[in-house]
């Protein structure tokens, strides 16, 4: 027959056997070990998506919507039904948003709040810029401006000036919250290091820059994930949370009020899951009406140094000053 190959096995030049192909078992059986450059597996979303021919017990594949490893068992011989096999827990590491949260969490477990090159240090080795460093006395009127940060109570004017596309969202967990513009902020309270946590904002995609999420004032839908600092995580994909900053921050076209003064008047960093509108000026709403499911700091229709509240879920602490956010972006 024409185009054909008959063989049953591949040798080396020094006649070291590589592959064998099993005329019993009908199989390839790599004698050496099988070492590919890359090793790409099946994938599909959903339990309802699996293949259901051209597979055989052992089969692998990737559940992208359950974010889980599946492996094909073979029939049921009760029902007829084909049984799956699932990993345990959760897949983690690799690339991507997630893993680079699980690792700032573990190397900013130790510093305080106000160790702001070191923290800083720590966003700047995984790419990131420091954009906000929001804290009692300095996050809306008395948040100053500069082109380098170097402690609480600043924003980076060049980078909102800039005008430079943020990177978009991708490894998360619930991958809802993939391909969006985002924030990754990191909380200190008054008893250290709470979580990092992450904002994407639903209504923006590619070509997005820092700017456009403060500039003109609107209600910006947001996804939200937390992960604390003893790795219990909180996920908002519900489509219920959205926040404003300030309805009379009065930003010019870069997003701020200008150099010297972020906010012309309140302002809220971070936001609160379920609410929608969250803003900082008069009638809110604000993080104060829930605490429990609120993540940052405020000043609500008043002055820097009334905002005494850090906002963690349900480690909000009332009544201090000794707190610090760190609010990041990765441009492209």
């Amino acid at each position: 027959m024409a185009n054909i190959i008959r063989l049953d096995e591949i040798q080396s030049n020094a006649g070291n056997r590589a592959v064998v192909l099993n005329t019993n078992t009908q199989k390839v059986e790599f004698t050496g070990g099988f070492i590919p450059g890359s090793l790409v597996i099946p994938t599909w979303s959903g339990v309802s998506n699996r293949p259901t021919s051209g597979i055989s017990p052992g089969y692998i594949g990737y559940n992208s919507t359950d974010v889980q490893l599946e492996v094909y068992y073979g029939i049921d011989p009760d029902d007829g039904s084909f049984v799956w096999g699932t990993t345990v827990g959760r897949i983690t590491g690799g690339s991507g948003v997630k893993s680079e949260m699980e690792s700032l969490n573990g190397s900013l477990s130790g510093f305080t709040y106000n160790q702001v090159s070191q923290i800083k240090s720590e966003f700047e080795s995984l790419g990131y810029t420091l954009i906000s460093t929001p804290t009692y006395g300095g996050m809306a009127e008395s948040m100053s401006g500069t082109t380098d940060i170097t402690s609480l109570g600043q924003f980076n004017y060049q980078e909102f000036n800039s005008g430079t596309s943020l990177e978009l969202s991708e490894g998360m967990d619930d991958s809802a919250m993939d391909g969006y513009p985002y924030f990754l902020l990191a909380g200190f309270g008054p008893n250290g290091f709470a979580g990092t946590a992450v904002m994407a904002y639903r209504d923006y995609g590619s070509g997005t820059a820092l700017k456009d999420l403060f500039y003109p004032y609107q209600n910006r839908n947001v996804h939200c994930y937390v992960l604390n600092e003893d790795g219990t995580d909180v996920t908002d994909t519900s489509g219920n949370t959205s926040v404003g900053y300030s309805n009379n921050q009065q930003p010019n076209t870069n997003g701020y009020y200008n150099t010297s003064r972020f906010a012309a008047d309140d302002g809220i960093w971070g936001f609160s899951i379920g609410t929608q509108g969250l803003q900082g000026n008069y009638n809110g709403p604000y993080l104060i009406n829930s605490p429990n499911n609120s993540y940052g700091c405020e000043n609500r229709n008043s002055g820097d140094t009334a905002g005494d509240e850090f906002f963690w879920g349900p480690n909000t602490q009332q009544n201090t000053s000794q707190y610090g956010f760190y609010f990041c972006v990765k441009n492209t």
